[in-house]
C-alpha cells in the first residue's frame, strides 16, 4: 500500500513541479530566448533588405521568440494535465479547462513579455546585449538592467487588462445571475484579458515598426 501511495505522491509532485516552471518560464524563458531583434539587430542592414513591412517583421521577429517559449510550457503543462491522481485532486475534465485557459494566458503573456524586451532593445540598443555571442560582467549589467526594466514595463502594460478583466468579472457575480456559474464568468473575464493584452500588442507591433524603420543603422555595428 506504501508503494501505490508513494507513486501517486511523485505524480502529483512532478505535476506541481511542471505547472510552477511553466509559468514562472514566461519571464525567465525570454532571457534565454533571443531569436528576435535582440539577436538580429546587429544584422540591420540585412534586415531592412527583406521585402516585409516593418509592422509585420516586428511581429515575426516578436513570434518566433514567443513560439519556443511557448513550446516549452506546452509540454510541461501536459504533466499537470495527466499526472494527478488521488482523492482532492481535480477530476481531468476540470484540469482540462484548467489547461486551455492556462494556454491561452501564457501564449498571451508570453508576446507580451517578448513584446517588452523587444521594444527595450529597439528603444535603447546600448542597455541590451545584442548578438547571440557570450559576454563578460558587462553583459551581466545589461542583462540585469533589461530585465528590471522589462518587468516594471509588463506590470504596467497587465495593470489595464487586469483591471478590466477584475472590473467584469466582479459586476457579473454582484449583478447578474452569473454567480451559480462561476467558472463562465471566469471565461468571459479571461477573454477580456487576453482581448485588452492583444488590442495592445497590435498597437506596440504598429509603434515598433515606426521606431525600427527610424534607427539609424550606422549606430549599430555589424558583428565581425
Amino acid at each position: 500500500q506504501d508503494l501505490p501511495q508513494a507513486l501517486a505522491f511523485a505524480r502529483n509532485m512532478i505535476a506541481m513541479l511542471a505547472l510552477i516552471v511553466s509559468v514562472v518560464w514566461t519571464l525567465i524563458g525570454p532571457l534565454y530566448t533571443r531569436n528576435d531583434f535582440r539577436g538580429d539587430l546587429p544584422y540591420l542592414r540585412l534586415l531592412r533588405t527583406y521585402p516585409l513591412d516593418s509592422g509585420a517583421l516586428v511581429g515575426a521577429q516578436i513570434a518566433s521568440s514567443a513560439a519556443m517559449i511557448f513550446a516549452f510550457q506546452l509540454a510541461g503543462l501536459l504533466a499537470p494535465l495527466f499526472l494527478p491522481t488521488g482523492d482532492g485532486m481535480p477530476s481531468f475534465a476540470q484540469r482540462l479547462g484548467m489547461f486551455v485557459a492556462l494556454l491561452l494566458a501564457l501564449a498571451t503573456l508570453d508576446v507580451l513579455s517578448v513584446t517588452v524586451r523587444n521594444a527595450i532593445a529597439l528603444f535603447f540598443p546600448g542597455w541590451v546585449k545584442l548578438g547571440n555571442e557570450g559576454g563578460g560582467f558587462e553583459a551581466i549589467g545589461q542583462n540585469l538592467l533589461g530585465t528590471a526594466g522589462s518587468l516594471l514595463l509588463l506590470v504596467l502594460l497587465l495593470l489595464v487588462p487586469a483591471l478590466l478583466a477584475s472590473a467584469v468579472l466582479y459586476w457579473l457575480q454582484a449583478f447578474t445571475a452569473f454567480p451559480r456559474a462561476m467558472n463562465v464568468s471566469l471565461v468571459l473575464a479571461l477573454v477580456l484579458f487576453v482581448g485588452a493584452i492583444a488590442g495592445e500588442l497590435w498597437f506596440l507591433f504598429r509603434w515598433l515598426g515606426t521606431v525600427y524603420d527610424n534607427i539609424d543603422a550606422g549606430e549599430i555595428l555589424d558583428p565581425a
